[in-house]
């Protein structure tokens, strides 16, 4: 991976990785709950380790960070994150800065780049 140093360039930074899915497992056997990602645009490599997680239905909420420019950088979009979540059956929701309530997201257009923070909330 590429890692950004401020005002340093760029440098390559060889980084050892596990998808969630091999390595839950490991540590519990299990997982349930809430997950948090907050990936800086690496958030579809997160999810798609987790195939195996997102299919148990074992979480009931996914909070997921919107880092435009982290995605913008990859050719993707909040939208991609989304539609990708949302096949498992959950439901996205925006939360607004300051705020606890969740307000159903309208993933028939493009997401803001003000919007930073989804919760995707399972569907009984």
């Amino acid at each position: 991976s590429i890692v950004s140093f401020e005002n340093r360039g760029e440098c390559e930074l060889d980084v050892e990785t596990v998808s969630l899915d091999n390595y839950l497992p490991v540590v519990n056997n299990y997982a349930e709950g809430i997950m948090k990602v907050d990936t800086e645009g690496a958030e579809l490599l997160v999810l798609r380790g987790s195939l195996g997680l997102l299919k148990s239905k074992k979480l009931r909420y996914i909070f997921c960070e919107h880092n435009y420019d982290g995605l913008q950088a990859q050719g993707l979009s909040m939208l991609d994150v989304v539609n990708f979540i949302i096949q498992f059956g959950y439901t996205p929701n925006v939360l607004a800065p300051y705020s606890l309530i969740p307000t159903p997201l309208d993933i028939s257009r493009p997401i803001d780049k003000d919007v930073s923070d989804i919760l995707f909330v399972l569907n009984n």
